[in-house]
């Protein structure tokens, strides 16, 4: 038999992405700190999960208004990310809607 638990509504929405929002506000301090010109970056120890970090950074950016380019250092469990203005992010969010659509398109779907 399932437990069941009450638990307020703001928590819930939280644990529904997996993303605590403890880390999410700490997150959000590190992009704060950045200048237009600099670039974060994040060095993941062997136990952590990146996915989760990438995770906390896109929604501490989404959570303060801001857009960010989030990439992982090849073969590093490294994170870095830079402040990008709006168009930015939408050109880049179009060029890739762009690419999975020819994708889609070449394999006849």
């Amino acid at each position: 038999m399932p437990l069941f638990e009450k638990v307020p509504i703001e928590e819930g929405k939280a644990t529904a992405k997996g993303v605590d929002p403890a880390l999410v506000e700490q997150y959000t301090q590190y992009i704060n700190q950045l200048g237009k010109t600099e670039l974060g970056r994040l060095v993941f120890g062997e136990d952590e999960d990146i996915r989760l970090g990438r995770r906390a950074l896109l929604e501490a950016a989404e959570q303060s208004r801001q857009y960010l380019t989030v990439r992982r250092k090849r073969g590093e469990n490294v994170l870095e990310f830079h402040r990008i203005t709006k168009q930015e992010f939408d050109d880049k969010k179009r060029k890739n809607k762009e690419r999975g659509d020819k994708v889609k398109a070449s394999r006849g779907r």
